[in-house]
């Protein structure tokens, strides 16, 4: 048994079919296969399919007949038996077409065969690499586990007037929920079916939200609106005075259809009468009979609608669009943009308070089918809901009651009681909002690393802000642990519960975070070994270039306050007694001591000498007892253009590491890899990732532990110039951002 999608509106294919008995097949092969093609053309899959499986068995098993089988099963939503056809054509030179390749993929990736469905993705972005579906849909795949990380914040169940048949795009109306269903119903006399999959037309029903959330019995929604043909995708608006609704370009009794002769959908509103009735239908100023329009959704003052239109002009499938009222008129429709409208389809927008927008599309990162997803309508911020909410099945129409904590969203997922059915979901989560701040002076701290653990298990891993914040949702009832961390450092560790929270809360948290490591040295006179008092210390940053300079006290001793994870060179200077180190500093540094030998060197110490000095500097650190000694200076790694393998002229940097990493037992470096600008984002972070671990599977076949090294990859985050994809620079000037550095994390 397979499960039909109507989603009817969505697919915006609505000419009218009249079904009066199953159509005559003759003998004559050619001519059915033809009938079926006219069929499958005019969107009559279900009977397209019925004359295609027919001259299946009667021995007409041509690649063709297959193909169309495949493609009526994934029009019908039918993953499964979508696959199996595929599989037994779409390498036949026959009717290969790259396109094939992109349904197969879809199907598989539909029913979680995932391995299989990025293998032919990969292969149709070479047959068509301008079409980015393909390349969202593999990134989806690799980050699948992502969509589950807040699945324990909702609570889903399905509603009870669901019916055999689709039930879907619920609104809020009269304490109530208004939604469009394709139920049988005993007073409907007409043989007229949608031609999509022989189903009934669908009309306009009601029923009460009871005190204990349960539903009422199911009635029709107003004779005024409902029609013969489609009505469906309400919005209520004016205290529920006034509604708008999607319905077939039927209007006083008479259909309209297109040039091309499809009846199309049109957004249509109405008035409550004094009586109860609806009236004053008329359809909206952006309607065409060339196009279709439907899917309204109306903010809070009633002055902007979004809708949506495969009018031309659009990114890919229906888009969705907004107009604005001005002096009581409609604008024209303005398309919401790339960044939104994809080249597959954008369904059911619901605007929430005017704050978000919910919508249903298959052409973002999703798990398959259509997703939900909220745009935060201020920042642009696009989420996709996750599990529970979206499935590998197709997931639309969401709607939010007013204090937000609950609502309702359709789904054909498995398990249901027809094609589409309305579910309800409740939120069982508190919003976390936290500030990372500077421990010192209050400041935020952008670009920390916020992670979020339940029971050991990582739940979130976020990184903050510009203004060193990060907004999640987290679970009732739950004890955590934050962990905040800051180049590489942990710099902030926190308990956190949401025992006592209900549902809804809000909770705010500022987490200080002490930036800097204090180090502690001590200033010796390397030939008496007396300590120095009063020694000039300076530590210049090599990155940013600020210095910082104290004196040691009376016993010699002086305190720097240095930022974890990066390069400093350190001078010590008594009369004309020199000393200079050289190095990272580590993160557990407030356990370590300096030791400065100051010895005669040069009396007058400037910038030019500094450097002879950097010649023969050492680091000296003493941990419990045990003195590490010796220059540690370290090449950047270049690479060539578009690969990852080292050039032979870097591999003497790499054997200078082992040699260091071998006198050092206990030392822990991160390689991080960088590359050019020239490329797409994911492919050089993807390229980097790949050049980092290259330079560590070296390492390490040199006899050093991999637990020793860490491997990152940056991509082109981190350019050492003005290089980006569209510059004038030379091929020298791009292969030095092609690099892997190195930085000593602990000694």
């Amino acid at each position: 048994m397979y499960k039909i999608s109507l989603i009817l509106i969505a697919f915006l294919y609505m000419s009218i079919h009249v079904v009066t008995g199953q159509a005559y097949v003759p003998s004559n092969h050619g001519y059915t296969f033809k009938k079926a093609n006219k069929l499958f053309e005019d969107y009559a899959y279900k009977d397209a399919l019925g004359l295609y499986e027919q001259l299946l068995a009667a021995k007409y098993d041509k690649p063709e007949v297959k193909l169309q089988i495949a493609e009526c099963y994934r029009e019908l939503n039918d993953p499964r038996k979508a696959v199996f056809y595929y599989s037994k054509v779409v390498d036949n030179k026959e009717v290969a077409d790259p396109i094939h390749n992109f349904h197969y993929a879809t199907s598989l990736y539909q029913i979680g065969h995932y391995e299989k469905a990025q293998e032919l993705l990969v292969k149709y972005q070479r047959q068509a690499p301008d079409d980015e579906r393909a390349q969202k849909i593999v990134e989806a795949i690799k980050n699948y586990h992502t969509f589950f990380q807040d699945s324990s914040l909702y609570i889903i169940g399905e509603l009870t007037i669901n019916s055999s048949e689709s039930d879907f795009g619920p609104a809020y109306y009269n304490g109530g929920l208004v939604f469009a269903s394709a139920r049988k119903d005993p007073t409907n006399l007409t043989k007229q079916k949608y031609k999509r999959d022989n189903s009934a037309f669908l009309d306009l029903y009601f029923t009460k939200i009871k005190a204990d959330c349960t539903m009422s019995a199911v009635g029709k929604f107003n004779p005024h609106v409902n029609t013969k043909f489609h009505e469906s995708s309400t919005t209520f608006y004016d205290d529920g005075r006034k509604v708008l609704f999607t319905r077939n370009n039927y209007f006083e009794k008479k259909i309209l259809k297109s040039s091309s002769g499809d009846v199309n959908l049109k957004v249509f509103r109405a008035e409550l009468g004094p009586n109860g009735n609806w009236m004053n239908i008329q359809g909206l100023p952006f309607n065409s009979d060339e196009y279709s329009t439907g899917h309204p959704t109306i903010t809070a003052d009633g002055k902007r609608i979004y809708f949506i239109s495969d009018m031309p002009g659009g990114e890919g499938g229906p888009d969705i669009y907004y107009t604005d009222r001005e002096n009581g008129t409609w604008g024209e429709p303005q398309n919401l943009g790339a960044e939104i409208n994809t080249k597959g389809k954008e369904l059911f927008p619901f605007v929430f308070e005017d704050k978000f927008l919910y919508f249903a599309s298959n052409g973002h990162l999703g798990m398959g089918g259509l997703d939900i997803f909220q745009l935060d309508l201020t920042t642009h911020e696009l989420i996709n809901l996750g599990y529970p909410i979206n499935t590998n099945w197709d997931d639309f129409g969401l709607i939010r009651d007013a204090e937000g904590t609950s609502g309702f969203f359709s789904s054909n997922r498995q398990g249901g009681k027809g094609g589409d059915d309305i579910y309800r979901f409740d939120h069982v989560f508190v919003n976390l909002e936290a500030i990372v701040v500077d421990a010192e002076n209050d400041t935020p701290v952008p670009g920390a690393q916020f992670i979020l653990y339940e029971n050991d298990q990582v739940i979130r891993d976020l990184v903050t802000d510009a203004d060193g914040k990060i907004k999640i949702k987290v679970a009732t009832s739950k004890d955590y642990e934050i962990k905040v961390v800051k180049n590489n450092c942990l710099t902030l560790n926190r308990d956190f519960s949401t025992q006592d929270k209900l549902p809804g809360d809000s909770e705010k948290l500022t987490l200080p975070l002490k930036r800097f490591v204090e180090l502690k040295g001590l200033a010796y006179d390397a030939e008496t070994m007396e300590l120095l008092p009063d020694t000039y210390i300076s530590a210049v940053n090599e990155l940013t270039g600020e210095e910082q300079v104290e004196r040691s006290d009376e016993q010699g001793e002086f305190v720097l306050k240095l930022f974890p994870s990066e390069r400093y060179s350190l001078v010590g200077k008594f009369e004309d007694k020199v000393d200079m180190i050289v190095g990272y500093v580590p993160c557990n540094a407030d356990q370590d001591i300096i030791i400065l030998h100051l010895e005669p060197k040069l009396l007058d110490v400037g910038e030019e000498q500094l450097s002879t000095i950097n010649d023969k500097a050492k680091t000296t650190l003493l941990r419990n007892g045990v003195r590490i000694t010796g220059p540690i200076e370290i090449e950047n790694i270049y690479y060539q253009f578009d690969r990852w393998e080292i050039m032979k002229e870097a591999t003497p940097a790499l054997d200078k590491i082992i040699e260091v990493m071998k006198d050092n037992s206990s030392i822990v470096i991160e390689l991080s890899s960088h590359t050019d600008a020239l490329g797409s984002d994911s492919y050089n972070q993807s390229l980097s990732e790949k050049r980092a671990k290259f330079a560590v599977d070296y390492i390490v076949s040199r006899g050093i532990d991999d637990k020793r090294l860490v491997a990152k990859g940056y991509g082109e985050s981190k350019l050492l110039n003005e290089c980006q994809e569209k510059s004038d620079c030379s091929e020298e000037q791009h292969q030095e951002n092609r690099r892997t550095e190195f930085m000593v994390l602990e000694f």
